[in-house]
């Protein structure tokens, strides 16, 4: 919408134009026609000399310094740069009075005046868009002077007979004047003033720059207006008015993005100063699909209906202007392609590159146009023009990609962008899988308006939960109840999970809706509190009561939330339904084996329950999804089955196959994410204590426990949790010594390499590094993966110094998309670019992958590892990192960048934990201190920038940690970091 006013301006303006210059042919001759258009030309070429670069250069330090917090410097400038740009007019334009009075031309005056007014009109609109006023300011440079043309030269042509090129110059001083003077009045009635002072620093730098830009647009005008000069010098007068013709209504299909490029120009200016070239590369690309297509339209039309729209209008004399047309759109195109692009470097100062661009094409256009001309007349005038007007731009797109790694295309509108993020997320699904996907929601559906005709429960068989194998599950599977350390506050009506807590009253008010709408973040609470593995906890503090409560709770569920409604509720879904499932049957085989007995009417109220659970699950478990959601599905269908009295024998049997073929060869779950492997061997452990599978499956399931175990490892740091990599979260899986991890089985110096899984963890005198290297996830099932390419969890003795962000949601939000992104990760990355598409909560596009180029290895009395990640090869180039430990703990990470010339920053995100203590910062150099640890970090290649304390969350969503943040930003394709002890 704030393009409207600017568009409008300009296509109003152009109007006028249009109605003008079909005046101009129906009252001028040809050859006075041809003379005024010349002369037309001349006037809107050399105006923006007006200022001599002041106006220009005043939008791009206006800008910087209200970004530096410096208002009245900036206000101080626009009126100073006003006064002196006003100075410069008066001062132009007498000297081109002189010059034509020494030419002897009879209208040297209306020309001199007429370009006065043009260039006041011009360095009062450039204020008023520099001050924030960019749509009065766009009005001033668009259609002041040809409101004032429509108002006093359009009704003297419109009525009179006969008029003569000196009448018609003469009125076009008037009308121009008349409106400079209203558009000045205005301006120094809009800004704040200050006495004139003689330039200062602030000037020359916008002098330095805008001096370039004013030359510029003086030679893209020239450019433009080229093909009628030309046409005029090879051809006559008469052919001049034909190539004016020509032009003119030409710019009407350029008119729309020549009036965003004036209006955009504070806010590429804004944009620059704060290297937010993301923002820029977006909204350059939608400006440049509009004028793309426009210029489509514009050639479509006038293929169809030009000949005759032009005959009609101007008459047969000018009826060849059509043919012009057509060919001249090509340059028109090769333009609205590169959309803002050139102003894009003229605003984040680049200026003098496309001034040079613009000499090249200059000179190269006008040999062309000339070659051309000669050989095919004015139709090789237009050709030569268009071939060298595209190669402007298309320079212009090369350089801002070598320069700022961004490319300025045509970009799709925002539902086809997300439609084509789809395809690229889609096609890594079977469509098979795909089809499951949509039968699987029908079906729910059904169920929810029907559940008695879809849903079988089973037969209770002799009083449930209490088998022995349940028991043995149970006392397997109850670590999951550890971390719900105020389960006890449900008895008062609250629930508390990892800090956040809601108040419900009474537990017979219960309700599993989203108490937190507005905080997405927060909805792992609910996760938790359906998910019932507090339940665990509450029968370890006091079965009986436990017990009661739990019944009190699920009847709660049952309705409040019944199954039988418009869609089945978040608590009915499979991994709520599976979750529940193992955390409830548990709790009650381990409070009957401490009480002996169970409080029967709970006992049977919770059966009851189960069985619906069971019975929903049967249906609608995700197994065509595979991975997690199956095993998670069939576990608890296996445990629910034993608990009511049935065999599990299939079920188990489904389960161990399950994670059989999830499995990589190296042993670890194939998602990637530390949690989700714990959370599978957690399973496989419990199963197995279950003992209710076949001998063969058994002995399967003990064989891939002790595979899991061993390369469980891999993930585990010195302090005995995992590293926080792809979807991990500390609390959201159980520590891994409660899986059969060990500290005595722990690769103490050495290597414990997954080549499959792309993680490798180094340790050596008591500095232990993971280091991941591996691809995002499988491709069907990848929402858990992380863009952590080639990052690295180190820690030295126990404590850990480098660490990601973690799991900061759950949800589809910013911070779901902040802790998956590569910005905060500590892989090297080139600034501002992703090495994969996240969209959704759990959905990538385009995505990367890892790989080690280099085996661990002992070399040169060095312990190292090399990988490489192509997730930013598709707009600027590959990456790497060595990570190498020495006989005494040093740690060199050694970072590269492949892509030669591409100006993006190369950096790499450290974030440390804030009990991390950070002194003698320089750019080359920082000491830490982690607990009784001192290190010294020596950085050469590159440097160092704190960047401020934050937030991240190795245990989860709901539990924020304090972290420092610190960037090293290359300065070469090759940073390296050493990190040594004291």
């Amino acid at each position: 919408m704030k393009f409207l006013v600017p568009i409008f301006s300009r296509y109003g303006a152009i109007a006028v134009q249009f109605f003008l210059v079909f005046l101009v042919t129906q009252s001028l001759s040809q050859h006075d026609a041809g003379i005024y258009l010349s002369l037309f030309g001349f006037v809107l070429t050399t105006y923006f000399a007006a200022g001599l670069g002041l106006p220009d250069g005043a939008i791009k330090e206006y800008a910087e310094l209200n970004a530096h917090g410096k208002p009245r410097e900036a206000r101080r400038l626009l009126s100073n740069s006003l006064q002196h740009s006003i100075l410069s007019v008066l001062g132009i334009s007498t000297l081109i009075l002189l010059a034509l009075w020494g030419f002897a031309y009879e209208n040297s005056v209306f020309i001199a005046i007429w370009w006065l007014s043009y260039g006041t009109t011009f360095v009062t609109a450039q204020t008023l868009v520099a001050s924030g006023r960019q749509q009065l300011g766009t009005f001033i440079f668009y259609s002041a002077i040809n409101v004032s043309l429509l108002a006093v030269v359009v009704p003297f042509l419109a009525l009179s007979n006969q008029i003569t090129l000196e009448e018609l110059l003469g009125l076009t001083a008037l009308a121009s004047f008349l409106a400079a003077g209203a558009a000045l009045a205005i301006v120094l009635t809009s800004i704040e003033r200050f006495p004139l002072s003689s330039i200062d620093a602030h000037m020359v730098r916008a002098w330095r720059v805008g001096a370039s830009i004013a030359l510029g647009r003086t030679i893209q005008a020239a450019i433009i207006w080229s093909p009628v000069w030309i046409a005029v010098q090879l051809l006559g007068p008469h052919a001049g008015a034909l190539m004016g013709l020509a032009t003119r209504l030409v710019s009407a299909v350029a008119a729309a993005i020549a009036a965003t490029r004036f209006s955009i120009r504070p806010e590429l200016a804004a944009f620059a100063a704060r290297n937010d070239w993301v923002k820029i590369r977006d909204y350059g690309s939608r400006i440049a699909l509009a004028a793309t297509s426009l210029s489509l339209a514009a050639m479509i039309g006038n293929a169809v209906v030009g000949e005759q729209v032009i005959g009609y209008l101007y008459g047969p004399s000018y009826v060849e202007v059509y043919l012009l047309i057509a060919i001249l759109l090509f340059g028109t195109l090769g333009e609205s392609i590169g959309g803002p692009v050139d102003e894009v470097l003229k605003m984040s100062g680049s200026a003098q590159k496309v001034l040079q661009f613009q000499f090249a094409i200059a000179f190269v256009g006008v040999a062309l146009q000339f070659a051309l001309g000669n050989y095919l007349g004015l139709g090789g005038v237009a050709l030569g023009y268009s071939i060298s007007f595209s190669l402007l731009y298309l320079m212009q797109i090369i350089h801002l990609k070598r320069a700022r790694g961004i490319v300025i295309l045509p970009q799709a509108p925002k539902k086809i962008r997300k439609a084509m993020l789809w395809i690229r997320y889609l096609r890594h699904i079977s469509l098979l899988k795909i089809i499951k996907k949509v039968l699987h929601e029908r079906l729910s559906r059904k169920i929810a308006a029907a559940p008695e005709t879809y849903l079988k429960p089973l037969s209770v068989v002799g009083d449930p939960f209490t088998s022995h194998p349940l028991l043995m599950f149970g006392e397997r599977y109850k670590v999951q109840g550890d971390r719900f350390h105020n389960a006890t506050s449900l008895y008062t009506g609250v629930f508390e999970t990892k800090g956040v807590r809601q108040d419900f009253g009474d537990m017979t008010e219960a309700s599993w809706d989203d108490p937190f709408p507005d905080q997405k973040n927060r909805l792992h609470w609910s996760h938790d509190f359906a998910f019932f593995s507090f339940s665990l906890s509450l029968v370890e503090q006091d079965p009986e009561r436990a017990v009661q409560a739990l019944a009190v709770l699920v009847k709660r569920m049952e309705t409040r939330h019944p199954v039988r409604s418009r869609r089945l509720h978040f608590v009915w879904t499979p991994i709520a339904l599976s979750l529940r499932l193992m955390g409830i049957c548990s709790a009650l085989a381990l409070a009957r084996h401490r009480l002996g007995r169970l409080p029967p009417e709970s006992a049977n109220t919770i059966a009851e329950h189960v069985n619906l659970c069971a019975a929903l699950l049967e249906r609608t478990a995700e197994r065509y999804l595979g991975y997690n959601h199956l095993v998670f599905a069939e576990t608890a269908l296996a445990v629910a089955r034993v608990a009511l009295g049935h065999g599990a024998e299939t079920q188990v049997r489904l389960a161990v196959h399950g994670i059989e073929n999830h499995l990589l060869g190296d042993g670890f779950w194939s998602e990637r994410s530390p949690t989700y492997h714990i959370h599978m061997q957690l399973l496989l452990r419990s199963m197995v204590a279950m003992n209710v599978a076949d001998p063969s499956t058994h002995q399967k399931a003990v064989a891939l426990l002790s595979k899991m175990n061993d390369a469980l490892d891999a993930v585990v740091l010195p302090d005995g949790e995992i590293a926080v990599l792809n979807d991990a979260a500390i609390a959201d899986s159980v520590p891994p010594s409660a899986v059969g991890w060990t500290k005595d089985a722990s690769v103490r110096d050495g290597v414990r390499l997954l080549a499959e899984a792309g993680y490798v963890k180094l340790s050596r005198a008591g500095t232990t590094v993971v280091f991941d290297a591996g691809p995002m996830g499988p491709d069907d099932v990848i929402g858990h993966g992380h863009a952590d390419f080639l990052s690295v969890n180190v820690t030295f003795g126990d404590r850990r110094l480098f660490v990601d962000p973690g799991v900061a949601s759950i949800a589809n939000d910013e911070l779901r998309r902040w802790s998956r992104s590569s910005e905060f990760h500590n892989g090297p990355r080139f600034d501002s670019l992703e090495p994969a598409e996240f969209f959704g909560a759990w959905r990538v596009g385009r995505r990367g992958r890892a790989w080690l180029v280099e085996m661990p290895d002992y070399k040169n009395g060095l312990l190292q590892v090399k990988g490489a990640c192509d997730g930013f090869r598709s707009e600027a180039g590959l990456v790497y990192r060595t990570v190498a430990i020495d006989n005494a703990g040093c740690l060199t990470i050694q970072d590269e960048w492949s892509a030669s010339g591409h100006q993006t920053s190369r950096v790499s995100t450290f974030l440390m934990p804030a009990d991390c203590t950070i002194s003698g910062l320089t750019e080359t150099e920082m000491n830490l201190k982690i607990g009784e640890i001192v290190l010294i970090v020596d950085v050469s290649g590159g440097s160092a920038v704190y960047s401020g304390e934050m937030s991240y969350y190795p245990t989860g969503p709901l539990a924020p940690h304090k972290c420092h943040c610190v960037r090293f930003i290359a300065n070469s394709d090759c940073m390296t970091l050493r990190i040594s002890r004291v």
